[in-house]
């Protein structure tokens, strides 16, 4: 089992206004980690000295950059109107090219996050299929440009079409495209699944991310999901690929309110005390997957 360790950038964050992702390449550089994983819409923001400036931090740090972003909720790639998934599929078109010149090969996110139609009997066979053309389009798109599409499996008070691996696997084998596979979260997995084993066998090759975050989404180790079974269950299905810490902690700022979190979650920790406690974090996960 050969993975790459990796940290959301998020977890530094207290609301949605980051101005440079660099801070956090050279904070997960230093602190060990493979990979950082970006997120908000800053990415389809940035110039293209700040691209080339964040490209260069990446191959100085050695890190490898992945991203979860998800569609705006007016570009809803399940909405009923056709304008809209149409321009949900232009979102992510459009921001390709400047993943190529990141390096970035995993595009990630709550893809399909559109607010549920009710009475779901009416509308849920429609969704799936709008959903499913919806990334097909999309993954012709990014085969172009090495890119994989990983739709994160959340629980259902964050998403509603896709919240166990089984759902997740049957509508990528449904796409019928060989770069669009599942992001599976421990978060929403301890609320979703019967069992973590279970579930990571049930993805099988379809699993193409992973995510790790406790029970109340501190970083691993601080609460008390089942990381023995977890580690079973991944090293069973054979999983080669990028496990991201994402940890969601700071209250009291936009992203504090945006996830829910009302209170503070870092121990009352300043900006040193969290680097130690991602490098506490990262040295849990190593000594259980070694």
């Amino acid at each position: 089992m050969k993975v790459k360790y990796g940290i959301h950038y998020i977890y530094w964050q207290k609301d949605l206004q980051c101005k440079s992702y660099v801070p956090y390449v050279e904070k997960a550089g230093k602190l060990g980690f493979d990979v950082l994983e970006l997120g908000d819409y800053l990415i389809l923001n940035m110039s293209e000295a700040q691209t080339e400036e964040l490209a260069r931090a990446a191959k100085e740090y050695d890190v490898e950059l992945a991203i979860g972003l998800d569609p705006p909720q007016e570009m809803s790639l399940t909405d009923m109107r056709e304008e809209n998934r149409n321009r949900g599929v232009l979102f992510y078109e459009k921001v390709m090219p400047r993943l190529e010149k990141l390096g970035i090969h995993s595009l990630g996110g709550n893809l399909l996050n559109g607010v549920p139609q009710l009475p779901s009997r009416e509308y849920a066979a429609r969704e799936w299929e709008y959903g499913i053309d919806s990334i097909r389009r999309i993954a012709d798109r990014a085969s172009a440009y090495g890119i994989g599409i990983n739709i994160e499996i959340c629980n259902r008070y964050e998403s509603h079409i896709l919240n166990t691996a089984a759902q997740g696997a049957e509508f990528v084998k449904e796409t019928e495209r060989d770069n669009v596979k599942i992001l599976l979260d421990t978060f929403h997995m301890n609320i979703e699944e019967d069992s973590f084993y279970e579930a990571f066998l049930t993805a099988g090759d379809y699993l193409g991310h992973v995510h790790l975050g406790e029970n109340h989404r501190r970083l691993p180790g601080k609460g008390h999901l089942p990381w023995t079974e977890i580690r079973g269950g991944l090293k069973a299905a054979d999983y080669h690929g990028i496990m991201t810490m994402e940890p969601l902690v700071s209250s009291g700022g936009e992203l504090g309110d945006c996830c829910r979190v009302w209170r503070d979650m870092t121990d009352h920790a300043d900006e040193t005390q969290m680097d130690l406690a991602a490098g506490e974090a990262l040295r849990f996960i190593k000594d259980l997957f070694s």
